[in-house]
């Protein structure tokens, strides 16, 4: 069990440093957007397609979430981003992160005002420094991480594989589901696996 706790936390470090060194961004230069999803005409649901932001461009600072007729969003690539926030009035949305996407949160993380953020992450979701996951609604399929003081916030995380805290970070007020035998909460200081809720 030892081997495997340490193994576990050498993969999770080494996909958070190989998403870091293709998303590392100067806060100076971020950039925030308000999505738009190709409205009147989607043009499709692409996270990275700059024609579905207003500005032009894929955020890396707070990306904003309003009422919209394309809410199914797909991510296909790497995001570093300081947070996602969903405005008074917003539309449901759902997200899907497929290899070989990933998102990181640097910032806030994620702030929902109105409407719903649903997450369906097939390779990396993670939040960094002091990032919250609030009170999204979480499928994981693959690798959920948090670091640093970050938290999980009130989400609702159902996870069929591992969901791994580190340094300061804590599971905040989640509700975390495990379904199926790979299914895993764990903690830095932790060796075995420990499942909150099954």
């Amino acid at each position: 069990m030892r081997f495997r706790g340490r193994l576990r936390r050498r993969v999770a470090a080494s996909l958070s440093l190989v998403v870091a060194a293709f998303t590392s961004v100067d806060p100076a230069t971020a950039q925030d957007a308000t999505w738009v999803g190709g409205t009147p005409s989607a043009a499709n649901s692409d996270y990275f397609a700059t024609t579905n932001w207003t500005p032009a461009a894929t955020p890396t600072g707070t990306a904003t979430f309003n009422a919209s007729a394309n809410t199914n969003i797909s991510i296909g690539s790497v995001s570093s981003i300081g947070g996602w926030t969903f405005g008074p009035g917003a539309s449901a949305y759902t997200f899907t992160i497929d290899i070989p996407g990933a998102v990181q949160f640097n910032g806030a993380g994620i702030t929902i005002n109105g409407g719903s953020a649903s997450i369906t992450n097939n390779l990396s979701l993670e939040f960094h420094n002091s990032s919250t996951a609030g009170a999204a609604s979480i499928t994981n399929n693959f690798s959920l991480l948090f670091f640093d003081s970050s938290n999980a916030g009130n989400a609702d995380i159902t996870t069929t594989r591992a969901v791994q805290f580190f340094n300061n970070s804590s599971p905040g007020s989640a509700a975390i589901t495990g379904v199926g035998a790979l299914a895993n909460v764990h903690f830095e200081d932790t060796q075995d696996p420990t499942m909150i809720t099954s």
